[in-house]
């Protein structure tokens, strides 16, 4: 079979390429659009990381392609519904990164409650060892508001209790032994968003979720509160969110993901050189242990669609 792998590193092809002697394999470093696909129509198998736009027009410039697998646990860069039109089967990888997600997202809400970026920039820019400005707040007692309670949030949630948090829940389906066991509570989205003092952000962007933060929805939040989002930067509307922090109505935000990240807006941008926002590189997922299990995880599903 033929086999397409974009936006693979150097130690990733040489895994893919051990796992797969008996196939033909393509690697490029580059995303899949920048490739002319005219010596790609044969690929049965494309794999791709979350740079790759696969849409319509990518589908149809592969007529032989049968997999997608993604390396991410997302799959908003690819088109579903076109996919599944073409008999084309899309995997991706759920839970590759919940540990290392779920501690960058407290690496940032620390971030954000101690202002340790701020102290870090202060002493290595001014050699100043003064902590005036940098009074932080302590986790211990604060209410955490966790949207969609998954592998992340599930992990999200017992770091939280760690703390002495109280953690708030919404999801699609309620883990009422998880609950019971951590000591969370379930309740609705909009309960979340009038009781929490830090909301976090653990679902998937879909057409149900694009936006579910907006200039509505954020009205509805605690006066004062803190979000933090890693999943996906289209959750929350950048206009949205900008003005509320203006206007002090939001306290501050961390954000590993903001919406448009490949060409920024005019309010992404305001965002990242905002005093109350900590902004990093969509880096959450970007561990040793979770790179290495990205790749186990994508070979195994390949094998495994390959024998079927």
């Amino acid at each position: 079979m033929r086999l397409l792998f974009t936006e693979v590193e150097s130690w990733e092809q040489e895994a893919f390429t051990d796992a797969f002697t008996d196939h033909e394999l393509s690697f490029t470093s580059d995303s899949i659009n920048t490739l002319s696909l005219e010596s790609y129509k044969d690929v049965e198998i494309l794999s791709v990381f979350i740079h790759s736009k696969v849409d319509k027009s990518i589908l149809k410039q592969l007529p032989n392609l049968k997999l997608i697998v993604t390396r991410s646990t997302g799959t908003d860069h690819i088109d579903m519904a076109v996919a599944k039109d073409l008999n084309i089967k899309v995997c991706s990888m759920p839970t590759y990164a919940s540990p290392a997600v779920a501690e960058y997202t407290f690496a940032l809400l620390l971030s954000l409650a101690r202002k340790v970026h701020l102290a870090y920039c202060r002493v290595q820019a001014e050699h100043v060892f003064s902590h005036v400005g940098l009074e932080g707040f302590e986790l211990k007692g604060k209410i955490l508001g966790i949207i969609g309670l998954g592998s992340i949030g599930k992990i999200v949630g017992r770091i939280a209790k760690g703390f002495g948090m109280h953690v708030l829940a919404c999801d699609q389906r309620e883990d009422t032994e998880y609950a019971r066991a951590v000591g969370c509570s379930y309740t609705t989205f909009q309960e979340i968003l009038t009781q929490s003092d830090i909301l976090t952000f653990h679902i998937p962007l879909t057409t149900q979720t694009h936006h579910l933060i907006n200039n509505e929805s954020i009205q509805r939040i605690k006066p004062g509160a803190y979000i933090v989002n890693t999943a996906r930067g289209g959750i929350i509307e950048a206009s949205a969110l900008l003005q509320a922090l203006n206007a002090g109505h939001i306290a501050g935000a961390a954000l590993d993901v903001i919406e448009n990240e490949k060409e920024l807006s005019a309010e992404s941008k305001a965002l990242i050189e905002h005093p109350k926002v900590i902004v990093s590189p969509h880096n959450a997922f970007n561990t040793q242990e979770a790179r290495k299990r990205l790749v186990e995880e994508a070979i195994d599903a390949i094998q495994k669609w390959i024998i079927s």
